[in-house]
């Protein structure tokens, strides 16, 4: 691939199960969104402290997330804040309260804040970052009921499709994954095999990120040298090699920030 483009995908499936028998209902696909007219949202400007508040759940999702058995973890903390963003709008009590300690923030200003995030990324003519969500409810009904209210905050501030589908018919599994591959420009063809019938609800956030470096590598930046693994010993890889300027580090970490064109960059840490 080229060497001047950055991809990253990335995809988070949140399966809720219920243990109810199955019923035996004929496959339908409903559109819950078809009747439901977004309200007019205004953006905010300043989400510094926002900002802060999603920086410290990235944080501390990372430290979560943290294998010490060597293995590589790859996962998108705005991904699951979108996820669960979208979840918290259907919470309430004590549910709620504990989601929102871990936001960092209410509900309502996690709304309006990945509103915001969204408009203003969407700004940036030099990169392109794709957002899009959407949720897969039973069509049986009686094992979960979606409230109206729910889809309205959806509308607003999420544009996320919602769909009832039987889980028990195959071809709901291929509409999934045909939505999965549509919205990341075909980069992930696909993201379950299948659905059990006591699955109640689907949560996927499809995530792409796509710009060029602001100083972009050239063939003459490749070349091979050694890499040192953990446990010591060696292997010849290809590396690319540039000078960054913006140092990054503490006692606990160190790194650099290459720019992408725009407003993006790229941190690699220690």
């Amino acid at each position: 691939g080229e060497l001047n483009m950055k991809k990253f995908l990335c995809l988070l499936l949140i399966l809720s199960t219920c243990i109810i028998c199955s019923c035996s209902q004929e496959a339908k696909y409903q559109d819950l969104m078809k009747n439901i007219t977004p309200s007019a949202v205004s953006p905010k400007e300043n989400i510094e402290d926002e900002n802060k508040a999603y920086t410290e759940f990235a944080v501390n999702l990372f430290k979560k997330s943290y294998s010490e058995d060597g293995k590589n973890t790859l996962i998108s903390p705005l991904s699951v804040i979108y996820a669960l963003g979208l979840t918290a709008n259907g919470a309430d009590g004590n549910t709620l309260s504990q989601m929102e300690d871990v936001f960092g923030m209410p509900v309502d200003a996690l709304n309006n804040y990945l509103y915001s995030y969204a408009k203003q990324k969407a700004k940036d003519d030099a990169a392109t970052l794709s957002i899009a969500n959407s949720i897969w409810f039973t069509d049986n009904e009686s094992m979960l009921s979606v409230n109206k209210e729910f889809l309205q905050k959806n509308a607003d501030y999420y544009n996320a499709a919602a769909n009832r589908a039987n889980f028990s018919d195959p071809d709901t599994v291929k509409d999934i994954n045909n939505w999965v591959k549509e919205n990341t420009k075909g980069m992930i063809p696909e993201i379950i095999n299948e659905l059990e019938p006591t699955d109640v609800m689907v949560l996927i956030n499809a995530l792409a990120f796509e710009a060029e470096w602001s100083k972009e590598y050239e063939k003459g930046s490749i070349r091979e040298g050694v890499f040192t693994l953990e446990d010591g010993t060696q292997q010849t890889v290809e590396f690319m090699y540039s000078e960054e300027n913006r140092y990054i580090g503490d006692e606990n970490s160190k790194g650099f920030i290459k720019k992408y064109k725009g407003n993006y960059a790229f941190a690699a840490l220690l």
